[in-house]
């Protein structure tokens, strides 16, 4: 085996580690199944500076899939509670028909030790030793509730969960704009979103 084979080798076995994975699972509520939506108002619970970043990761991903969605902050920008009938007026001027709830259920940050075991490469004209090895390996993990609603305190449509797994220490608006890739994705195949025409 040459050099450069072994090169390419080793590093497609490190490029798993620089990828995020991501999954979005849940399920229609009984009686909801032929709702659909044109557009959705994203919401996240979360304190303001967290809000206001993963709010406008999460709309740009699911923008750039073909959800149409805005932030809540863009219309709810005040410092004051919005009641539901506010936000649903507010929803049906701006042509919105789906309100989305976001909850951040966890981001944290893990680590774990990878013991290697050396070995001895020989070809033609060259040797290569490697002797055993201790890594340190870190992952961070995001989890989102996601409930979408007809419109805030309506009936709910759909509820599931968001997980994605990143390397390092990813950043949390990383691993959202994942998970709001993914979750367009989930929101057209169980048609709870009508394709924009055109």
């Amino acid at each position: 085996m040459k050099l450069a084979t072994i090169l390419v080798l080793l590093a497609v076995s490190v490029l798993p580690l620089s990828c995020v994975s991501t999954s979005v699972r849940g399920h229609r509520i009984v009686g909801q199944e032929s709702v659909e939506f044109s557009g959705l108002l994203v919401y996240m619970e979360a304190e303001e500076v967290v809000r206001e970043q993963l709010e406008s990761v999460f709309v740009h991903a699911l923008t750039m899939k073909g959800v149409p969605s805005e932030t809540s902050l863009v219309f709810m920008n005040q410092p004051r509670a919005y009641s539901p009938d506010e936000i649903s007026e507010i929803m049906g001027q701006a042509g919105l028909d789906g309100f989305l709830r976001v909850r951040l259920e966890d981001f944290h940050t893990e680590g774990r030790e990878l013991h290697h075991s050396g070995g001895v490469y020989v070809g033609p004209g060259f040797f290569m030793a490697h002797p055993p090895r201790v890594s340190y390996h870190e992952r961070t993990r995001l989890s989102l509730r996601l409930d979408l609603f007809q419109r805030p305190g309506g009936p709910l449509v759909w509820t599931g969960r968001g997980r994605a797994r990143g390397p390092g220490r990813a950043s949390l608006s990383r691993l959202a704009r994942h998970l709001g890739a993914k979750l367009a994705h989930r929101l057209f195949s169980g048609r709870l979103v009508t394709p924009r025409a055109g």
